[in-house]
């Protein structure tokens, strides 16, 4: 008979490695609707996580079927650059997305929980 060790001390470096931040809008920032992509964005507040500091466009809707919804972006991420140009405010990033064409894609760099994401949008 075999006896088998399961190393389950890396389960647990793992799930502590997954916390979850939480963005906010900063307070009174107004909300934009970028009805190309099916997002409603606000200025981030700027959240320190790990000793980076996150700015950027906070998502706070999401359209179902839209071109986010589809290529995977939620509620609670926040776009910090756009087609490699940085981003600051809310304003900054509706801007960009609203050129959204079906030819190419719109790279968007993004903050989920902590960590730094990637997404290629394009309309259909």
């Amino acid at each position: 008979m075999a006896t088998f060790i399961l190393p389950i001390l890396i389960a647990f470096s793992v799930a502590a490695a997954d916390a979850e931040v939480h963005y906010e809008c900063m307070e009174k920032a107004p909300h934009r609707v970028v009805a190309t992509v099916g997002i409603t964005l606000c200025t981030a507040h700027p959240t320190e996580v790990g000793g980076i500091t996150v700015e950027g466009a906070l998502i706070t809707t999401i359209q179902k079927g839209g071109v986010a919804d589809r290529e995977g972006l939620r509620p609670g991420d926040v776009t910090y650059k756009i087609s490699d140009e940085p981003i600051k405010t809310a304003e900054v990033a509706a801007e960009r997305l609203k050129g959204l064409r079906v030819e190419g894609d719109t790279v968007v760099n993004f903050f989920r929980n902590g960590r730094p994401y990637v997404v290629h949008l394009r309309r259909r």
